[in-house]
């Protein structure tokens, strides 16, 4: 079964926020983990992370690919 790369309150980089590219760079922790599930495959799981940075939540979630470890 697939687990997510990162877990709550993980510190991570932000890469790429098109939605806020004032915060790419930065780093954050991981405020909540989102996984969705293949309707064709039900071993397929991608995971989508709720990211905080200074106290403000960022807008929309962010991919495995948005974030790279702190």
């Amino acid at each position: 079964m697939a687990t997510s790369k990162y877990k709550i309150h993980d510190k991570v980089v932000i890469v790429n926020n098109s939605l806020q590219p004032q915060y790419q760079g930065k780093v954050g922790s991981v405020k909540k983990v989102y996984a969705a599930f293949s309707d064709t495959d039900s071993e397929e799981r991608k995971f989508f992370y709720r990211i905080e940075v200074d106290g403000n939540t960022l807008k929309g979630l962010a991919n495995e690919s948005d974030l790279k470890p702190e």
